[in-house]
């Protein structure tokens, strides 16, 4: 009688270890796959031709692993090689926003990831003109496809003013807030420009546009199968405890 309860005592405590070992390895891979979804605050793309050699305003700087974003397209306008950025001559952009819009006088890129939610998004531009004229007004308005192309719902705009006959401007800064977009999904982003000149000589200028996310992969069914298991496992264990 002894011996048996001996025994059972012995499987007892060997079971008790096998599901020790067993609960540490949940808890590992746990561990390891919630680590590999972190969230983590990127540049997912970066149109900019200084210093890189593009003949095209592109996003080869970006890093290829979190590089999100597709050919930048002048749709009227250029890339200039020799200035190594973006432009649009005053003669091809109308005097107002709305007539821009309408006569399709922007550049676009599009930004998204099959297997990553991309929250926090935002554009980062660097805008400046040259050959500008006193009493003249130039400007850079952000929007994108989610809130659609229409005037009044811009993301943000730069705008220069008042420079003095032949002057380039300094370089304006600034950052706005996109919206978010889903694994699966794409985002639209379009920059329309507009200003009070004719002259053919006359530009605008974008030397970068640097788009910043938070990125998180979605996890594929068996990694969540195993979060969901392992998260079951910890509370059936704290049960029986």
């Amino acid at each position: 009688m002894n011996r048996v309860h001996s025994l059972d005592s012995e499987q007892f405590l060997n079971h008790a270890v096998k599901h020790n070992e067993t609960m540490k390895k949940l808890i590992i891979t746990n561990l390891l796959i919630a680590s590999a979804l972190s969230s983590q605050a990127v540049v997912v793309a970066l149109y900019d031709g200084v210093d890189s050699g593009n003949t095209n305003f592109e996003t080869s700087e970006a890093p290829a692993a979190t590089n999100f974003g597709s050919t930048y397209t002048a749709n009227v306008g250029g890339i200039s090689t020799s200035n190594e950025n973006a432009f649009v001559t005053t003669i091809d952009a109308p005097s107002t926003l709305a007539d821009s819009i309408t006569g399709g006088d922007y550049h676009s890129f599009i930004i998204g990831s099959a297997v990553n939610n991309l929250t926090g998004v935002s554009i980062d531009l660097s805008y400046w003109f040259n050959n500008g004229f006193a009493g003249g007004s130039y400007s850079v308005n952000v929007m994108n496809s989610t809130d659609g192309f229409v005037a009044g719902n811009q993301d943000g705009t730069l705008t220069i003013t008042d420079l003095n006959n032949g002057t380039d401007a300094t370089a304006l800064t600034g950052s706005f807030a996109l919206p978010d977009v889903v694994a699966g999904d794409s985002l639209e982003v379009r920059l329309y420009f507009s200003d009070s000149s004719t002259s053919t000589t006359r530009f605008h200028r974008l030397d970068a546009a640097t788009v910043n996310a938070t990125v998180t992969p979605v996890p594929e069914p068996s990694s969540a199968a195993l979060l969901g298991l392992g998260g079951l496992a910890l509370i059936l264990r704290r049960r029986k405890a």
